[in-house]
């Protein structure tokens, strides 16, 4: 058996036996991005807040 057919089974059977390679991380995904438009949002009201301190 060729060294790469090997290397490519064995990928596959670590990648079997390893239960969350096959749950979608889509719950993780939706947090961060929710995160990071929260931290974006707050770091431009700061930043208004200083360059217009006037209006609050």
């Amino acid at each position: 058996m060729p060294r790469q057919e090997r290397v490519n089974a064995r990928q596959h059977a670590v990648k079997a036996a390893h239960p969350a390679a096959h749950r979608p991380l889509t719950g993780v995904v939706i947090e961060n991005l929710v995160a990071a438009l929260v931290g974006t949002a707050l770091v431009a009201y700061l930043v208004y807040a200083l360059v217009r301190p006037d209006r609050f």
